[in-house]
């Protein structure tokens, strides 16, 4: 009897271009790592007094899927071209905006976010959920290669045969290790101007990190159930090298609250992945030892200006 193989997993997604109704085409992901997937229902409880003890029945309301899985993060295939992960930013209520030929900007948004529909085939049997929406975290560590960590949910998840098939993957660029000849250091202060960051003061780092930081909610509705973003709080992590007078300088600014900008690069001018970070604050600064090298630890809020959606831009060249 043949066996079924975990790692014979195949998720596809696709924008929804009405809320919570499948589209016809979906785009296969390139996983790494094993994906995790879960249905979880809510269920009602009878609690049945019958003149004896015992258990009595739950009765299955509403269920969704929980897809949990990561990805590589790189840049696009052409400049101007979205990335296939693009979508996955998307359907976590990022907007992107295509400039053609040059790059691609992702935004945060708090009004008119998209959803997807998703595809988890588990070596033959294939949920399909629908209205989903997501979060994730971006991992940037020195001497690594960049991914995103995302969480998706999605409703109303049912289960059919199907073949899984071979996906076709080609459109999936290969990452480049986070390492000084391919990456950029940590700066603070630095400008953004077209797509171009500038200035700054640069720090030595072991990368950092980035947790989208959206909520997810499942709204039981009659008539308009769904899984909405209710709420937005960005966050990250970074591990910098300090002088002793810099570390003086971080901890007076970290006790007045001092905001600044921040940004990180990574890849060549024409494969390159960007994050500019407009008003960061940073804090709970703790001393961390690295193979004996004294270092920082500091936990990062992303605020957004006066004008809103903005604590953070993903620029993708």
């Amino acid at each position: 009897m043949a066996f079924r193989r975990t790692r014979n997993t195949a998720i596809s997604v696709a924008i929804e271009g009405s809320y919570g109704t499948s589209p016809g085409t979906y785009s296969p992901l390139l996983l790494t790592g094993t994906p995790d997937f879960m249905i979880d229902p809510d269920v009602v409880p009878r609690d049945l007094v019958r003149g004896y003890f015992g258990a009595s029945e739950e009765l299955v309301g509403t269920r969704r899927a929980v897809m949990k899985f990561t990805t590589e993060l790189a840049g696009s295939s052409a400049l101007g071209t979205a990335p296939e992960y693009g979508k996955l930013l998307r359907g976590c209520g990022w907007l992107e905006t295509l400039i053609a030929s040059t790059r691609i900007e992702y935004s945060p948004l708090t009004q008119g976010q998209e959803s997807l529909s998703i595809k988890y085939n588990k070596d033959g049997v294939q949920y399909l959920s629908r209205g989903a929406r997501g979060t994730g975290v971006i991992n940037m560590t020195a001497y690594d290669r960049p991914t995103i960590d995302w969480e998706f949910w999605g409703f109303d998840t049912q289960a059919t045969a199907v073949a899984i098939g071979t996906p076709t993957l080609t459109a999936w660029q290969r990452p480049v290790v986070i390492t000084d000849a391919n990456s950029g250091n940590i700066k603070l202060g630095s400008a953004l101007a077209g797509g171009a960051i500038s200035g700054g003061t640069t720090y030595n780092s072991r990368g950092m990190s980035l947790d989208l930081g959206n909520t997810l909610n499942h709204m039981k509705m009659l008539g308009n159930e769904a899984i909405e973003i209710t709420d937005r709080q960005m966050s990250g992590k970074a591990t910098v090298e300090l002088l002793d007078t810099e570390e003086l300088t971080w901890r007076t600014d970290v006790n007045a609250n001092t905001l600044s900008t921040m940004s990180f690069s990574i890849g060549a001018a024409t494969q390159m992945v960007s994050l500019f970070m407009p008003a960061m604050q940073r804090t709970k600064p703790q001393s961390v030892d690295y193979q004996g090298k004294l270092m920082l630890d500091v936990a990062l809020r992303l605020l957004p200006t006066v004008a809103g959606n903005d604590e953070c831009k993903i620029i993708i060249k």
